[in-house]
């Protein structure tokens, strides 16, 4: 048995792992056989479906490597190398349980808009969204609706902006996974406008008491949320 499981990301091929060969009383050479999501070599550096061990004078000795295939699909998989010569009875190799872990892409050419205070954590995106990491040409998409949320209502410079509403779309896209995309922009001071109230006075009286409005506070707050 090939004793260690394999893993990869999709896309990549694993690590190899070996076992030696001796097929006695042969006739022919031997073919070893990968089963599905599996290739394998004869000299650890050129990988295939198949591969050939020559037989001299009746026995075929050699070394055979397996890994997982770098376009095997996200999943599980198991099996046996086959080993067969004509004439001859055969034998097999399991393979422990191997996974295909999905591959990780990322969104560009989003951007999340600065803007003043506006007691929420609404954010304004601009820009088209773009897959990065995409293998080939695989039949994946990106979806959905991306909405935006600042972390906190509070003003602050290159404040972080978690993106959410994307999603993969396409036939491949099983075999990938979507990084939270998370921006950064600015929540600015809003400017309040102060206007003196007008007031009136007799002559020779003494000045009266002078007042003010404040304008510009967002929805649910007013004077008494300034401080300092």
């Amino acid at each position: 048995m090939c004793s260690s499981d394999l893993t990869t990301t999709y896309g990549g091929a694993s690590a190899a792992v070996s076992f030696p060969v001796l097929a006695a009383a042969v006739g022919d050479d031997v073919t070893v056989s990968a089963p599905a999501g599996f290739e394998v070599s004869s000299d650890g550096i050129a990988f295939a479906a198949t591969v050939t061990i020559p037989q001299s004078a009746g026995t075929a000795t050699g070394t055979i490597f397996v890994r997982i295939a770098a376009n095997t699909a996200v999943g599980t998989y198991s099996g046996a190398v086959g080993l067969a010569s004509p004439g001859w009875v055969g034998a097999s190799v399991p393979i422990d349980t191997s996974t295909v872990t999905p591959r990780s892409l990322t969104v560009t050419g989003l951007v999340a808009e600065s803007r003043p205070y506006d007691g929420t954590i609404v954010a304004k995106l601009s820009g088209t969204g773009a897959l990065v990491g995409v293998i080939g040409d695989d039949d994946v998409s990106l979806g959905g609706l991306a909405t935006a949320a600042f972390t906190t209502a509070t003003v602050g410079d290159g404040k972080a902006v978690q993106v959410s509403g994307l999603r993969l779309t396409g036939s491949a896209a099983d075999n990938y996974t979507l990084v939270p995309t998370t921006l950064a922009a600015d929540i600015r001071k809003q400017t309040l406008t102060v206007r003196a109230d007008d007031k009136t006075r007799r002559a020779q009286t003494a000045n009266p008491a002078f007042t003010a409005s404040i304008s510009g506070f967002v929805p649910g707050e007013d004077s008494r949320s300034i401080s300092g």
